[in-house]
């Protein structure tokens, strides 16, 4: 194929950090040491969630507390076609990302049950069909299937056996627990779970997963 292209692209979080892969991966929340704040001043080792916007005056520390955990995050990828295609041409598509995880344990004494809401804002335009690149794959990973806003993930996990196994249940993301892809570009074909990116599944209702402590 005689199609070439610079791709750079710019991912800023919101909150905290977020795959902006295809497949909107479950929030992960970061700890990491903190020189002492605000309130602070009497724990000065405490360790606090990396954030851009920090606690909210307390209202997310007490949210947290409470087994409430938002986050958030935006993405942009840009691309230019400098050779080959239809015609030399940009584009830019981006993602917000918000979300939330509920240990169910604290907030209503359910031992063992996570939830987990996402959703998912695309937006902007896929540099293959403005450029007329006729890939296989889309450049921007984040494009996806166009400017649209869908419930990405909604489901109940609830571990047992000492947390030796796992029922999660509900709407996920291909690749969240199996069939993992790592994504270290911006092209599609190197982003996020295979069979989801070829085949269009973006859910799945109804999974086993059992797992042994310290493996992934």
């Amino acid at each position: 194929m005689r199609v070439s292209h610079l791709a750079a692209s710019v991912s800023v979080l919101a909150l905290l950090p977020l795959s902006a892969a295809a497949q909107d991966s479950a929030p992960q929340q970061t700890e990491v040491e903190s020189a002492p704040q605000v309130g602070d001043t009497q724990n000065p080792g405490v360790k606090v969630p990396s954030t851009l916007t920090g606690e909210w005056g307390g209202l997310r520390t007490d949210l947290r507390d409470d087994g409430i955990d938002v986050t958030g995050s935006y993405g942009l990828e840009a691309a230019t076609n400098v050779s080959g295609g239809d015609r030399k041409d940009a584009a830019a598509s981006g993602q917000l990302v918000v979300g939330t995880t509920i240990d169910t344990d604290r907030l209503m004494g359910l031992p063992g049950g996570t939830m987990q809401v996402t959703i998912t804002y695309r937006h902007g335009q896929d540099l293959g069909s403005a450029a007329g690149l006729g890939t296989l794959q889309q450049v921007q990973e984040n494009f996806g299937r166009g400017n649209v806003v869908r419930l990405t993930q909604f489901w109940y996990m609830q571990s047992f056996a000492g947390g030796h196994a796992d029922i999660k249940l509900g709407r996920l993301t291909q690749g969240e627990d199996f069939a993992a892809f790592s994504c270290s570009f911006q092209n599609l074909s190197f982003c996020g779970a295979p069979v989801g990116n070829l085949a269009g599944i973006i859910g799945i209702t109804g999974l086993l997963a059992i797992g042994v402590p310290g493996c992934g």
